[in-house]
Protein backbone atom coordinates (compact mmCIF):
# COMPACT_ATOMS: atom_id res chain seq x y z
CA UNK A 1 0.00 0.00 0.00
CA UNK A 2 1.21 3.76 -0.62
CA UNK A 3 0.02 7.01 0.77
CA UNK A 4 1.12 9.93 -0.79
CA UNK A 5 -0.12 13.63 -0.35
CA UNK A 6 0.70 16.65 -1.96
CA UNK A 7 3.82 18.50 -0.09
CA UNK A 8 4.11 15.53 2.17
CA UNK A 9 6.74 12.56 1.92
CA UNK A 10 4.74 9.75 0.87
CA UNK A 11 4.86 6.26 2.61
CA UNK A 12 4.74 2.87 1.47
CA UNK A 13 3.81 -0.34 3.43
CA UNK A 14 4.24 -3.75 2.10
CA UNK A 15 2.16 -6.88 3.30
CA UNK A 16 3.47 -10.21 2.74
CA UNK A 17 0.89 -12.49 3.48
CA UNK A 18 -2.85 -10.85 2.54
CA UNK A 19 -6.16 -12.65 3.35
CA UNK A 20 -8.54 -10.80 1.28
CA UNK A 21 -11.54 -11.85 3.43
CA UNK A 22 -10.11 -9.69 6.13
CA UNK A 23 -9.44 -6.41 6.22
CA UNK A 24 -6.54 -4.29 6.77
CA UNK A 25 -5.60 -1.62 8.81
CA UNK A 26 -2.40 0.59 9.51
CA UNK A 27 -1.43 4.00 11.16
CA UNK A 28 0.66 6.28 9.17
CA UNK A 29 1.84 9.80 10.11
CA UNK A 30 2.23 12.70 7.26
CA UNK A 31 5.25 14.10 7.32
CA UNK A 32 5.60 17.49 5.62
CA UNK A 33 8.29 18.00 2.94
CA UNK A 34 10.83 20.43 3.90
CA UNK A 35 12.04 23.46 1.26
CA UNK A 36 15.21 24.12 0.82
CA UNK A 37 16.02 27.49 -0.73
CA UNK A 38 18.88 27.80 -2.94
CA UNK A 39 20.34 31.46 -2.77
CA UNK A 40 20.69 32.41 -6.48
CA UNK A 41 20.80 30.72 -9.31
CA UNK A 42 22.26 32.23 -12.28
CA UNK A 43 21.66 30.63 -15.77
CA UNK A 44 24.00 31.80 -18.75
CA UNK A 45 23.99 30.36 -22.85
CA UNK A 46 25.22 31.68 -25.31
CA UNK A 47 23.33 34.12 -27.69
CA UNK A 48 21.54 31.99 -30.70
CA UNK A 49 23.87 33.59 -33.54
CA UNK A 50 21.15 33.17 -35.75
CA UNK A 51 17.55 34.32 -36.73
CA UNK A 52 14.75 32.03 -37.54
CA UNK A 53 11.83 33.34 -38.89
CA UNK A 54 9.38 30.68 -41.08
CA UNK A 55 11.20 29.49 -44.08
CA UNK A 56 14.04 32.11 -43.84
CA UNK A 57 17.22 31.42 -41.55
CA UNK A 58 19.69 34.80 -40.91
CA UNK A 59 22.63 34.48 -40.14
CA UNK A 60 24.98 37.82 -39.52
CA UNK A 61 28.14 37.79 -40.85
CA UNK A 62 29.82 39.58 -37.96
CA UNK A 63 28.42 36.93 -35.67
CA UNK A 64 31.03 34.03 -37.62
CA UNK A 65 33.65 35.88 -38.35
CA UNK A 66 37.22 36.28 -36.71
CA UNK A 67 38.88 38.81 -39.21
CA UNK A 68 40.68 36.37 -41.14
CA UNK A 69 37.55 36.12 -43.99
CA UNK A 70 37.98 37.50 -47.44
CA UNK A 71 35.06 36.09 -49.39
CA UNK A 72 32.08 35.38 -48.42
CA UNK A 73 32.75 32.02 -49.37
CA UNK A 74 35.08 32.32 -46.51
CA UNK A 75 31.97 32.95 -43.82
CA UNK A 76 29.65 30.30 -45.52
CA UNK A 77 32.05 27.68 -44.85
CA UNK A 78 31.33 28.43 -41.09
CA UNK A 79 27.85 28.26 -41.32
CA UNK A 80 25.75 25.29 -39.17
CA UNK A 81 23.90 23.32 -41.71
CA UNK A 82 25.66 23.92 -44.25
CA UNK A 83 28.29 22.38 -46.66
CA UNK A 84 30.36 24.11 -49.10
CA UNK A 85 32.22 21.75 -51.95
CA UNK A 86 35.68 23.96 -52.01
CA UNK A 87 36.37 22.37 -55.58
CA UNK A 88 33.16 22.56 -56.82
CA UNK A 89 31.65 25.71 -55.13
CA UNK A 90 28.44 23.81 -54.52
CA UNK A 91 26.56 24.73 -51.57
CA UNK A 92 23.76 22.26 -49.67
CA UNK A 93 21.46 23.45 -46.56
CA UNK A 94 20.11 20.46 -44.29
CA UNK A 95 21.79 18.07 -47.15
CA UNK A 96 19.71 20.03 -50.18
CA UNK A 97 21.69 21.90 -52.93
CA UNK A 98 20.71 25.48 -53.10
CA UNK A 99 19.60 26.65 -56.48
CA UNK A 100 20.90 29.65 -56.45
CA UNK A 101 22.35 32.79 -54.40
CA UNK A 102 21.11 36.35 -54.79
CA UNK A 103 22.89 39.77 -53.71
CA UNK A 104 19.60 41.66 -51.97
CA UNK A 105 16.99 39.39 -53.71
CA UNK A 106 18.54 40.03 -57.18
CA UNK A 107 19.68 37.14 -59.17
CA UNK A 108 22.55 38.26 -60.32
CA UNK A 109 24.72 34.79 -60.68
CA UNK A 110 21.89 31.78 -61.87
CA UNK A 111 22.76 28.87 -61.30
CA UNK A 112 26.90 29.92 -61.41
CA UNK A 113 26.97 31.30 -57.71
CA UNK A 114 30.17 29.82 -57.26
CA UNK A 115 31.61 33.15 -59.32
CA UNK A 116 29.98 35.42 -56.52
CA UNK A 117 30.44 33.55 -53.31
CA UNK A 118 34.16 33.35 -54.10
CA UNK A 119 34.50 37.35 -55.77
CA UNK A 120 32.30 39.03 -53.44
CA UNK A 121 34.06 40.51 -50.13
CA UNK A 122 32.96 39.68 -46.77
CA UNK A 123 33.01 43.62 -45.77
CA UNK A 124 29.97 44.11 -47.94
CA UNK A 125 27.59 41.66 -46.91
CA UNK A 126 25.15 41.91 -43.68
CA UNK A 127 23.66 38.68 -43.43
CA UNK A 128 23.02 35.19 -45.31
CA UNK A 129 19.82 34.39 -45.37
CA UNK A 130 18.69 30.67 -46.13
CA UNK A 131 15.32 30.44 -47.72
CA UNK A 132 13.68 27.24 -47.64
CA UNK A 133 10.73 26.26 -49.94
CA UNK A 134 11.75 29.24 -52.11
CA UNK A 135 9.22 30.46 -55.28
CA UNK A 136 10.43 32.87 -57.56
CA UNK A 137 6.56 34.12 -57.88
CA UNK A 138 5.34 35.64 -54.81
CA UNK A 139 2.20 35.27 -55.10
CA UNK A 140 2.82 31.16 -55.22
CA UNK A 141 4.36 31.96 -51.86
CA UNK A 142 2.90 29.10 -49.26
CA UNK A 143 0.78 27.59 -52.27
CA UNK A 144 3.47 25.97 -54.38
CA UNK A 145 4.74 22.82 -52.55
CA UNK A 146 8.25 23.45 -53.76
CA UNK A 147 11.72 22.44 -52.00
CA UNK A 148 14.05 24.97 -53.43
CA UNK A 149 16.44 26.38 -51.23
CA UNK A 150 18.26 29.80 -51.47
CA UNK A 151 20.83 31.75 -50.28
CA UNK A 152 20.18 35.79 -50.02
CA UNK A 153 22.67 37.48 -48.89
CA UNK A 154 21.82 41.38 -47.59
CA UNK A 155 24.10 43.68 -48.29
CA UNK A 156 25.14 46.78 -45.68
CA UNK A 157 23.89 49.95 -45.93
CA UNK A 158 25.73 52.74 -46.31
CA UNK A 159 25.01 56.25 -45.87
CA UNK A 160 27.61 58.42 -48.77
CA UNK A 161 27.83 61.67 -47.62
Amino acid sequence: MEVKANRYNYTIQRFDKIDTASNISFDFVLIKDTVKYLESVTVTAKKKLYKINRDTTSFKVKNYADGTEKKIQDIIKKLPVIELNEKTGEIKYKGKLIETVKLDGDDLFGDTYTIGTKNINVDMVDAIQAIENYTANPLLKGIENGDKIILNLTLKKTILT
